[in-house]
């Protein structure tokens, strides 16, 4: 089982970016790493963007062995999940959220929040 944390200040820049590109979805990815985030605009116009946060040790700007460590969590295969934008959005506009977390594991995806006591 795999998981990532969004604090609230990621969460808020992840909220950020959606709504000022207007996406429609968020991923959960594994290819060159593993990670999530949100994409926009095309690469050969030159205007492609994207918002990504990677699981731990799963960087390639960070991790020489971020192959190797994306194989051992997630497996063999690359893939990709998409979800619904509004997920993110209403996480990040609710207050008394203090962060996301986002377990992944072969049977399932639970996303979970903090909140304030």
């Amino acid at each position: 089982m795999t998981a990532i944390t969004l604090r609230k200040p990621q969460l808020k820049k992840f909220a950020d970016f959606i709504r000022k590109h207007e996406c429609k979805n968020w991923f959960i990815a594994k290819d060159e790493g593993a990670y999530i985030g949100a994409t926009s605009g095309n690469v050969d116009d030159g205007t492609f963007e994207n918002c990504l946060f990677y699981f731990k040790g799963c960087d390639p700007s960070k991790n020489e062995s971020y192959w190797d460590e994306a194989r051992q969590q997630f497996g063999g295969d690359d893939f990709g999940e998409f979800f619904d934008a509004e997920i993110i959005l209403q996480h990040a506009d609710n207050t008394k959220v203090t962060s996301m977390k986002i377990t992944v594991d072969p049977e399932e995806i639970i996303i979970d929040t903090r909140e304030l006591a």
